[in-house]
């Protein structure tokens, strides 16, 4: 299973599970009123509300980030470097890989790094170019978007 679809999966369950444990301590409360019973299901509710909206949210934030690069970013020819694995995350003892590429800012003579989003299988025999696209902040460059669907999609 990839890496995405099973954070998709755990995101709705945690969502879930805590909309079930609040919904629980209510029900409780009002049958026994039994305060410290209502309390743990309450905490216990709050933490996975929180982890599954957290990712929920997340997600959410990504996508309005490059929607607004989409409409205000400008587009730069960043060099490619190299095909790295992000040691950061890991699914199910995998970690995914990042295209790691770079782009001077000719007017400031800074240079700036950019790396992909996760991918889950090696791109490294896709990438059949010198330069990747990406998106910019006019205003701050740390906030981009590396465009990487020349890729091909990852099989379910």
């Amino acid at each position: 299973m990839s890496g995405n679809k099973l954070i998709n999966i755990i995101k709705y369950v945690f969502a879930a599970v805590g909309l079930l444990l609040l919904i629980g301590a209510v029900f409780i409360y009002g049958r026994t009123q039994e305060a410290m019973s209502v309390a743990v299901l309450v905490i216990l509710g709050v933490v996975f509300l929180a982890i599954g909206g957290g990712i929920i949210l997340a997600g959410r934030w990504k996508a309005a980030r490059i929607a607004y690069l989409q409409q205000n970013g400008v587009l730069v020819s960043a060099d490619f470097q190299s095909v790295e694995i992000n040691q950061s995350v890991s699914v199910n003892g995998r970690n995914p890989y990042v295209i790691v590429c770079q782009w001077l800012n000719k007017e400031t003579s800074e240079l700036h790094l950019f790396e992909s989003d996760n991918i889950w299988f090696d791109p490294s025999d896709y990438i059949e170019r010198d330069t990747i696209e990406v998106l910019v902040d006019r205003g701050n460059p740390s906030k981009y978007h590396v465009d990487i669907s020349f890729l091909p999609r990852l099989a379910n």
